[in-house]
């Protein structure tokens, strides 16, 4: 049989079957790599939601508070109007 340990592996890899093992590296490093690209389209994916989600929030905040200013401004118009109506004279 042939040698065992590293000195085996060495002798190996110098006789140029060793190249197998190097392949399986470059294997290794790519399949890491896609997985972090998929790791990292992943996380886009969820910081894009999360802005989308911050927008509509944000938007529809800003309709709630035109209809409230709205409603107070033509609350307060009909009362001042109906004020007048019964007082002629007072200014309010």
């Amino acid at each position: 049989m042939g040698k065992k340990g590293p000195a085996a592996g060495l002798d190996l890899f110098r006789e140029g079957s060793g190249e197998t093992i190097g392949r399986s590296d470059l294997a290794h490093s790519i399949g890491n790599e896609v997985a972090e690209d998929s790791l990292f389209r992943r996380r886009q994916q969820d910081v894009d939601r999360s802005i989308r989600t911050t927008q509509h929030v944000f938007a529809a905040t800003a309709v709630l508070a035109l209809i409230i200013l709205f409603a107070v401004y033509f609350h307060l118009n009909l009362n001042s109007a109906a004020a007048s109506a019964r007082n002629p004279g007072c200014f309010i």
